[in-house]
């Protein structure tokens, strides 16, 4: 289904009429919200504030601006957000409306007060993992598998998390130092791969099909449905045992997603 010109115009006649009083609002709560937010920012969740973004429309085009989280939530998981462009021209969408959305959240340090922008959060619209509302998921990693952030889940100090150890495989290699490596080419910062890894659970979708979680309990479960179509990969978990160690899954899902790749 295309937005087509009526819907789009009915979405920026519904959101100019409440527009008025929304910037009343965050004009009052704003210095609270900033003041907060370098104590209060997770990955995954709202900025707070509104933030510099895109928005890909169902069309395939995609418009730039000011993202506005809405407070709508199903699963714990957005289902609607409020977007400025940079004309000016004020919109409200539902998950069901547009195929995706990014932000662009703003920290900084308590001794610095001058934020900085963070890496830009993608959201792409997909049906819950219990009762199918389309709900906006963010997400960590796309290819063959597109994983998300459980926003249920527990987020792992990073300096608790456990990836300081060097991973000589066939095709790639991992440095805490270095980061992921595919031959010569590094597809990961370190810092990339343990922002990822921080969670103690994830959603999959494999080749556009239904959501999967993924956790330390069941990850000896689903490892198999999950990766064992690849011998490629078979043969990197023999070689490095430690792959199939949940701490590893994000480096070993990136690592799947470009050597399954048709393009390698």
């Amino acid at each position: 289904m295309c937005l087509n010109q009526t819907k789009f115009s009915t979405m920026r006649i519904k959101s100019v009429s409440r527009f008025a009083f929304f910037l009343f609002m965050v004009t009052m709560m704003a210095p609270a919200v900033i003041k907060a937010q370098p104590d209060t920012y997770i990955p995954g969740f709202s900025p707070g504030i509104p933030v510099n973004g895109y928005v890909v429309l169902d069309n395939g085009d995609t418009l730039h601006g000011q993202v506005i989280w809405r407070f709508r939530y199903k699963e714990n998981n957005l289902s609607g957000i409020r977007f400025i462009t940079n004309d000016g021209e004020n919109y409200v969408f539902n998950a069901s409306d547009i195929i995706g959305f990014g932000d662009d959240p703003l920290t900084w340090k308590k001794e610095d007060p001058v934020p900085r922008q963070i890496k830009t959060e993608d959201y792409l619209s997909v049906p819950s993992y219990r009762r199918q509302n389309q709900v906006f998921m963010h997400r960590l990693l796309d290819g063959r598998l597109t994983v998300f952030q459980n926003r249920n889940s527990s987020i792992i100090a990073l300096s608790n998390l456990d990836l300081n150890e060097n991973i000589e495989g066939i095709n790639f290699s991992y440095s805490p130092v270095k980061g992921l490596k595919i031959g010569d080419e590094c597809i990961s910062k370190p810092s990339v791969v343990r922002y990822r890894s921080r969670y103690s659970s994830y959603y999959i979708r494999k080749d556009n099909g239904e959501l999967i979680r993924v956790d330390r309990k069941r990850f000896a479960e689903v490892f198999d449905n999950i990766f064992s179509d690849s011998q490629v990969i078979m043969d990197e978990v023999e070689k490095n045992p430690s792959l199939k160690d949940f701490k590893n899954f994000m480096i070993l899902a990136e690592v799947y997603n470009k050597l399954t790749s048709p393009t390698f």
